[in-house]
């Protein structure tokens, strides 16, 4: 819910500033539609002629947000956002579209928005090729890892808008567990993944074509090392996995080596929740036992991936990238095994020997970082009254960090001051 709810939130943002870039004078309905139902309006709207209320607005859900609502409300606040994502989707689409048209003779339509991407849900048409367009709604400029899903082994190549062809291309393939998911194209097998260099506040267009029968591999298997260890390599860090399991040992950053644990937990709850609490009935079930094992593990052209099978529901990819600072964890639970009248809430953690002084970071309602203090001496206080508490958190310690980057946001709890985040 929190990953849906930034999404949005960001697809707003780039709507607003490509509306203006755009100079679009009809979408403005179209914002106020998708800042209405994220909750991100402040102020009500009213005329200054009689005082009636022009139109209503809604405040973010809080409940919903942090996951403690009744499954119907979840439901409403799932269907605002999706319609938020739509209206912000149709002024980005007719933004985007202006722009690239502009000057052209001919119209060469609109762009098509797929939300659904990471579960390859999408029907591309490569005759004639494609066309992708990457946006940077930020103020300086950055260089990121696209990802476009294709539907045969073949080879593909990739040119910028200047027409110069992008080198270090990789297909990589799509691994089962996402092939099995509900709304996966079935034709989609591989992934084209390459570095992408955005401009500030500004789009650029890649153009991709097929070249021929049969799929260059440009790619080759990472190898267990003497001590049964799977080292992966970014840029200045290094992150170790069992060469067995797949979970990870340590991180190494800067040449000094760091404890680094991640483990996948549940907390059980019977009964109906009320309109305020999960209603855990006990600790968190610990799945750190489970058979896990390595899927595959795959050097390609500027980053690598292993995939792990945690159990029979909970897979897990884990990247690096040769010019990135952190590690990426993207995995994918569910169908969740079922227990009789038992609910379970699913959270990853993340164990570190990282001094952080109490401090951590986590989400503001799915939306901005913010720091937090652990106040250890109100502990014997409320320990009583503890209770999960969803939200995404990293530690700190200066410029040293461990920082998940997953979808969707991953989980700490509040449980101890012995109990790491």
């Amino acid at each position: 819910m929190k990953y849906l709810d930034r999404y949005a939130n960001n697809l707003l943002q780039a709507a607003k500033q490509l509306e203006v870039t755009a100079e679009l004078s009809h979408t403005q309905s179209l914002i106020f539609e998708s800042s209405n139902e994220l909750g991100v309006l402040q102020v009500m709207i009213i005329s200054s002629d009689d005082g009636n209320l022009l139109r209503p607005f809604h405040s973010q859900h809080h409940d919903a947000i942090t996951g403690t609502s009744r499954e119907f409300v979840t439901v409403d606040y799932k269907e605002r956002l999706s319609s938020a994502i739509l209206a912000a989707s149709t002024v980005i689409s007719h933004a985007l579209g202006k722009l690239i048209n502009k000057g052209a003779h001919v119209s060469n339509g609109l762009p098509i928005i797929y939300h659904t991407v990471n579960i390859s849900e999408v029907d591309l048409t490569f005759e004639g090729g494609l066309a992708s367009i990457v946006y940077n709604p930020l103020v300086h400029k950055q260089t990121t890892w696209v990802r476009i899903p294709v539907s045969e082994s073949t080879n593909y190549k990739v040119y910028d808008f200047e027409g110069k062809e992008v080198p270090k291309v990789s297909h990589v393939p799509i691994n089962s567990k996402v092939k099995s998911m509900v709304g996966h194209h079935r034709s989609i097998s591989y992934e084209l993944v390459f570095s992408a260099k955005l401009p500030a506040l500004g789009y650029t267009t890649f153009f991709v074509v097929k070249s021929g029968s049969g799929l260059s591999q440009n790619k080759r298997p990472i190898a267990v090392n003497a001590e049964q260890e799977l080292v992966m390599k970014g840029k200045n860090v290094e992150l170790v996995l069992d060469g067995k399991t797949g979970k990870v040992k340590h991180l190494v950053k800067g040449g000094k080596v760091h404890r680094l644990g991640q483990s996948f937990h549940y907390y059980p709850s019977k009964g109906t929740s009320s309109s305020y609490e999960f209603c855990p009935s006990g600790g968190s079930v610990d799945l750190s036992d489970y058979s896990s094992s390595v899927v595959s593990a795959v050097q390609y052209d500027g980053f690598a991936e292993v995939t792990q099978q945690v159990n029979g529901w909970i897979w897990q990819t884990v990247r690096l990238y040769e010019d990135k600072e952190y590690a990426e964890f993207d995995w994918i639970i569910g169908p969740v095994a079922e227990q009789p009248d038992i609910g379970k809430d699913v959270i990853t953690r993340f164990e570190t020997d990282l001094d952080t002084r109490k401090t951590f970071w986590t989400d503001a309602n799915g939306r901005q970082d913010v720091s937090r203090v652990l106040l250890q001496f109100l502990y014997p206080l409320i320990s009583s009254s503890l209770t999960p508490c969803r939200l995404n958190g990293y530690a700190m310690k200066n410029r040293e960090s461990v920082t998940a980057r997953t979808t969707p946001s991953p989980t700490t709890t509040t449980q101890s001051p012995q109990e790491p985040f």
